[in-house]
């Protein structure tokens, strides 16, 4: 295994992908993750749980910030355009709170909905409403 913590990436409920950050992400973890994301989306419309919990905020730098910004663009502005129809996002810790909302703020055109809940129930929730209302599906 290399010297970085992977994200866990759970499709049992697909179209919901649901992902769960370390508590230390660095840049290997985003590309690891954006290339698992790439791979196993592909081509079929899903939405995103991203469940940030256990992710200590003095450990997201600045870098790793940019690099998930720009595989994100890079995923939106090629052949998964489309493809991610909402974006759920657990965070506990006011500090991300605040990345996040500056996240959103700059991304690009908001192609899909985004959130931001307190509990993983209240963001699944709101996802598989989100995906009924286009036509999805999600497992029970």
């Amino acid at each position: 295994m290399n010297d970085f913590e992977r994200v866990t990436i759970d499709i049992s409920s697909f179209p919901i992908v649901e992902a769960v950050f370390p508590p230390r992400p660095t840049i290997e973890t985003v590309d690891d993750y954006m290339d698992r994301v790439a791979e196993l989306t592909q081509t079929r419309a899903f939405g995103l749980l991203a469940d940030t919990r256990r992710v200590q905020a003095g450990t997201v730098t600045a870098k790793v910030r940019a690099r998930l910004n720009e595989r994100i663009a890079a995923l939106e502005a090629g052949a998964g355009k489309g493809l991610c129809l909402c974006e759920a996002v657990v965070i506990a810790n006011p500090v991300l709170k605040l990345m996040f909302t500056a996240y959103t703020w700059t991304k690009m055109a908001n192609a899909h909905p985004t959130r931001a809940f307190r509990t993983r129930v209240d963001a699944r929730d709101w996802l598989v409403a989100v995906l009924a209302r286009d036509g999805l599906q999600v497992p029970d």
